[in-house]
């Protein structure tokens, strides 16, 4: 009699005790073998290579479906595939009866008898029974939405968001921004979204009373008065408010810029960044200053921000040792050092030191000790 080989873990039998071990592999999320090129991990290096045709183009044999034509280069593949046409479930569950297409189903789904979740979020500790699943709820913490809508400028983080949205796109129910034509599948998101624009702040902090467009924005500003920084850097231990905040200063310490831009390939930490790089390219400055005499337009929020302080007078930004109100965090910030005596700007010629950079250029001109020549 032929001996069996079982997993002690989902009680599954092979007929080969190597098929058995690399079948546990996947209760261990033990992944040895990853791609060169998109570090995607496989359990075996059988997986890695076929996985490798992606990127290299190589059809070493072209399978083709009789009932939709689809093509695939492995015939196994192939033959998945094609369950789909004829509802064959070869693969039944040992405790609760329920078949599956595929044996990879099958294994996930046997993760919800044992209570086995081995997908684990390194931000938040909770814990998933499959990758797809753990993957779609990591982009809540990085605000990824690589699932662009093929109608609109819309993207989403999961595919079957799209998949919903689109359905809206075909039907012709898309609500569509006056302004810069954005489009909504919801009413709600339509009339906040028009906030923006219209330079509505209606979710007021009762701390500081800074206000919001937003009330997701207000919720979490206000863990800023509560010293609430949840989200901790595992190398520096600086605490965020946000995880998508905590997961852009991460990048800093692995020097990882995963956005790149496709006019000129220069590569950024976040999303947010490379749209306003992409500005410079496109000459774009959609944010005007509201001002009747003005009118100025910028490329980012943030500059319009800056500018509009000119006309209101505004100068939030205060010196906690002589009380003393600036426009700008940055000329807070040169300030500061007056009251500290540091003077961290050294001449290499003649080492004498300055509290502010300007001052040792100033210092070099006149002095004929220019650090460019």
């Amino acid at each position: 009699m032929m001996t069996r080989h079982q997993c002690d873990v989902c009680r599954m039998t092979f007929t080969q005790k190597s098929n058995m071990k690399r079948h546990k592999k996947i209760h261990t999320d033990h992944r040895p073998f990853t791609c060169s090129i998109c570090c995607k991990s496989y359990t075996d290096l059988y997986k890695l290579k076929k996985h490798t045709r992606v990127h290299t183009g190589e059809k070493l044999h072209t399978h083709t479906c009789e009932f939709c034509d689809k093509t695939f280069a492995d015939l196994n593949h192939l033959k998945c595939h094609q369950r789909v046409h004829t509802k064959e479930r070869p693969y039944p569950c040992g405790i609760c009866k329920q078949s599956f297409a595929l044996t990879g189903t099958l294994q996930s789904h046997l993760r919800i008898h044992f209570n086995e979740k081995p997908f684990r979020c390194e931000i938040c500790n909770r814990a998933f029974t499959q990758r797809g699943t753990f993957r779609a709820h990591r982009r809540i913490h990085t605000k990824e939405r690589p699932f662009a809508c093929r109608y609109c400028p819309k993207s989403f983080a999961v595919s079957s968001s799209r998949s919903k949205h689109e359905s809206v796109h075909k039907a012709g129910k898309l609500l569509i921004c006056d302004v810069c034509h954005r489009a909504f599948d919801d009413s709600t998101k339509l009339t906040e979204h028009a906030r923006t624009h219209a330079g509505e702040h209606p979710f007021q902090c009762e701390v500081c009373l800074k206000v919001f467009g937003y009330h997701s924005h207000l919720k979490t500003h206000r863990r800023i008065h509560a010293n609430d920084r949840r989200f901790r850097c595992s190398v520096c231990q600086r605490g965020f408010t946000d995880s998508s905040n905590l997961i852009k200063h991460e990048r800093i310490h692995t020097n990882e810029k995963p956005y790149t831009c496709d006019v000129c390939n220069r590569a950024f930490i976040d999303s947010s960044s490379v749209k306003k790089h992409k500005r410079t390219h496109t000459q774009e400055k959609p944010y005007v200053c509201e001002q009747k005499t003005c009118k100025m337009a910028f490329s980012s929020k943030h500059n319009l921000q800056r500018h509009v302080r000119i006309h209101t007078r505004e100068k939030p930004f205060v010196c906690k040792t002589c009380g003393k109100t600036f426009r700008h965090s940055s000329s807070l910030k040169r300030h500061c050092v007056v009251h500290t005596q540091v003077k961290p700007f050294s001449c290499e010629m003649c080492n004498k030191t300055y509290r502010q950079f300007c001052n040792l250029r100033r210092h070099q001109r006149l002095n004929c000790c220019s650090i460019d020549s």
